[in-house]
């Protein structure tokens, strides 16, 4: 029988990644994408082999997802409108393609019979995090229209698997970074502030924290997750390396030799924009999974080298 993946959002960020990482670890793969605006169709096709196919879709077209879907194959989904903040003001849209688009896809899983689906939601679904850490029994609390939308998402999942017991396992993870993210995330914005002459935008002082974990291991915990997870199963993934925003951006300013006022200007800050995120890796290290890229060494080749996708 051959080992079949329909890999939704497989132009995005992490989908490319997982794609060019793990592709020789499948027969086939169907790449199903919307082909928005950060959709890398050029690094997808230069490591595309002839044998997978790519669809234009959306999540939300129930009819051509049924048309799309293998019966009895894998399925992973990181298709999602991601960027915060575009979802204060366009939160329909973020609704409709995490909350519906997922619903919409685990309804065709559960008629093809998939074998395993995972799905890729965050850490923003716990909403702040101060004093505590959270852990994956704990309550789900967003507070901006995106990590709603997410957590509307991971709670259908859920539900599916309960209610249907299907076989789903579910991937919360901290802010991400990597080689070729879009431009509009912190990490690239600022890169391509220093090195083309945009202005970085940094909202309110630049106070918030955030961890970030690099795409490798990302998608690595993910492949993990897929072959190696019990049904009905959810993860916290964390990077290790945790900052504030405001010091991130002067330790890329201080690599590049160059200031941050040059570069960046601050702006409003966002209606609410969570303080951190404090999440426990625990189970996941317990699956087996390790954290393997350094965070100083892999930003410095991304400013360096200019990585960055626009």
């Amino acid at each position: 029988m051959q080992k079949i993946l329909f890999l939704t959002g497989g132009l995005g960020f992490a989908g490319k990644h997982y794609y060019k990482t793990y592709k020789n670890r499948w027969d086939k793969i169907i790449v199903y994408d919307k082909c928005t605006y950060a959709s890398d169709i050029t690094f997808f096709k230069k490591y595309k082999r002839r044998k997978d196919t790519l669809i234009k879709g959306d999540v939300c077209d129930f009819k051509k997802l049924y048309k799309s879907v293998p019966t009895k194959s894998y399925v992973i989904h990181f298709a999602a409108e991601s960027h915060v903040d575009n979802s204060f003001s366009t939160s329909l849209i973020f609704t409709k393609t995490n909350s519906l688009g997922t619903h919409t896809l685990l309804e065709v899983c559960r008629l093809k019979k998939n074998i395993k689906i995972t799905i890729i939601s965050t850490d923003e679904v716990y909403g702040e995090t101060r004093n505590i850490i959270k852990n994956e029994k704990s309550i789900l609390e967003p507070t901006n229209p995106y990590s709603a939308s997410k957590t509307s998402a991971d709670i259908i999942s859920q539900t599916y698997f309960k209610c249907y017991k299907m076989p789903i396992s579910i991937v919360r993870a901290n802010n991400l970074y990597g080689d070729y993210q879009y431009v509009e995330k912190i990490i690239p914005a600022t890169v391509n502030a220093i090195n083309d002459g945009k202005k970085l935008r940094i909202h309110g002082k630049g106070a918030s924290i955030r961890n970030f974990l690099h795409i490798d291991d990302f998608v690595s915990a993910v492949h993990l997750i897929t072959f190696k997870s019990k049904n009905g199963e959810i993860f916290n993934v964390k990077g290790k390396f945790k900052i504030k925003i405001i010091d991130l951006i002067k330790k890329l300013s201080k690599i590049s030799n160059k200031k941050v006022s040059k570069f960046s200007k601050f702006v409003k800050d966002r209606p609410f924009n969570d303080f951190t995120y404090n999440i426990s890796d625990k189970k996941i290290k317990l699956l087996g999974w390790k954290e393997k890229k350094n965070f100083n060494n892999e930003i410095k080749k991304i400013l360096e080298k200019n990585l960055v996708f626009k």
